[in-house]
């Protein structure tokens, strides 16, 4: 007797046409065209426990696991690829926001602007932390988010650190409104380890100097756009990501700002963003998009940026692990040595897991164990979900508070939903594949 075969639980169909759907495979990430009407029958066949693969359509469907064995249990395997990969990550990973401050007074800033700052104690300590973790885990791979507040406000912090740690740094990626990158800094960037920078352009000059302007109301268009161009043309090979919060009061100026930087036109990696408004913000949830909005405008966006060289859109794939608090291995280290597991919860003072002192980390083992008890692995849900090895069970610090906080079991990420999936991936196919 022949193998009995099943069709995937991690396929998607994607309407193409009449006669045509696209099938996606979200453990695999294996898209095909296929004919509804050849595809509609297999699946009849499949129902009766098909045995014969001497169908060659089926044979590659088979092939690329869009149907797999009967026997073979697909939510087994995206666990044990998981489990596998946490417990062999050897990569050390560390959020050191240097400071609270800020020179910039954005509109829609969340950030608190408290006066702490990293001094040379807490710079030892993250120092002595990163080179015996190295040698105490073997770990393979080191990289430092540079954060604030605007963390240029303390290149000799950057500077002690990366320069004390070159022989363990692999690389390390700064975070910035751009503003400060003088000629002296853009020089030194090889030295420091950075290979990516990421600032933000909320539109052209007359837009973008409305929400992202100095303390003292001075534009920071000009001078931002000056030292990108510096760097772009200094042929050092530092990627740099350009992205814009968009919303109902700048989304019609986006072109213009393509139009303005088009010289940095295969140089950049431009994002767009949906804006999400502070306690402090001048701007209403009126002016902002609901996520399905968004969605349908950013398509549009993205067509631009790709028809102008400025950016790529990427297809949803498989995760092997969920995000940055997910890697034993990596936290967010606040400028007063309080340590959390992520950079985004920095604001929440319950996410707190712990604090830095004398190179070691001091976990509160209570709050620490929330963030390694939670997941996909207990939510019956995700079991279920065709898209989990996209997501795996979506953001930690949504399940721990956020889920709590409004009586829900669980809240997965804002764009992974089937049907924005599968948007993502009708755009993907018509943009980059269809006429190829």
């Amino acid at each position: 007797m022949g193998k009995i075969y099943k069709y995937s639980s991690f396929n998607l169909r994607i309407k193409l046409d009449e006669l045509s759907c696209l099938l996606y495979n979200t453990s695999s990430g294996i898209l095909v065209k296929i004919k509804n009407r050849k595809l509609d029958n297999i699946l009849r066949h499949l129902e009766n426990g098909y045995q014969n693969i001497n169908n060659q359509l089926l044979s590659q469907l088979i092939e690329n696991n869009f149907i797999i064995d009967n026997k073979v249990d697909e939510y087994k395997k995206i666990v044990e690829r998981y489990l596998d990969f946490k417990k062999n990550q050897r990569r050390l990973e560390l959020y050191v926001i240097l400071t609270m401050e800020c020179n910039f007074d954005c509109p829609y800033c969340f950030q608190t602007r408290e006066k702490h700052s990293i001094d040379n104690l807490l710079a030892n300590s993250i120092i002595k932390l990163v080179k015996e973790n190295v040698k105490k885990f073997k770990i393979k791979e080191t990289i430092i988010h540079w954060f604030g507040g605007e963390p240029l406000l303390h290149k000799d912090i950057i500077s002690k650190i990366s320069s004390s740690l070159k022989d363990v740094l692999t690389h390390s990626i700064l975070h910035t409104n751009g503003y400060a990158m003088d000629s002296q800094f853009i020089n030194s960037l090889e030295v420091l380890k950075i290979k990516q920078i990421r600032v933000t352009l909320d539109g052209p000059k007359s837009i973008h100097d409305k929400r992202r302007k100095l303390k003292g109301g001075k534009g920071t268009y000009e001078k931002i756009k000056s030292n990108l161009s510096s760097i772009v043309n200094s042929n050092n090979n530092i990627s740099i990501i350009i992205s814009t919060n968009i919303d109902k009061l700048n989304i019609d100026q986006y072109e213009f700002l393509l139009k303005d930087i088009e010289s940095f036109s295969g140089k950049v990696q431009l994002n767009v963003n949906r804006t999400f408004i502070g306690n402090k913000c001048e701007m209403t949830e009126l002016d902002t998009f609901n996520k399905s909005e968004f969605n349908k405008k950013s398509e549009k966006l993205y067509d631009q940026i790709i028809d102008k060289n400025l950016g790529e859109f990427f297809m949803p794939k498989q995760l092997l692990n969920i995000c940055q608090a997910d890697n034993q291995f990596s936290y967010a280290i606040y400028p007063n040595g309080e340590v959390f597991k992520c950079s985004s919860c920095i604001s929440n003072p319950r996410s707190k897991i712990g604090f830095l002192h004398d190179g070691e980390i001091v976990l509160n083992d209570k709050e620490y164990q929330k963030w390694e008890g939670i997941g996909f692995l207990h939510d019956k849900d995700c079991q279920k979900c065709k898209i989990l090895p996209l997501c795996l069970g979506g953001c930690p610090e949504h399940r721990i508070f956020q889920s709590s906080d409004a009586g829900q079991t669980k809240l997965c990420y804002e764009d992974n939903d089937i049907e924005t999936i599968k948007n993502r991936i009708l755009f993907y196919y018509k943009k980059y594949i269809e006429n190829k």
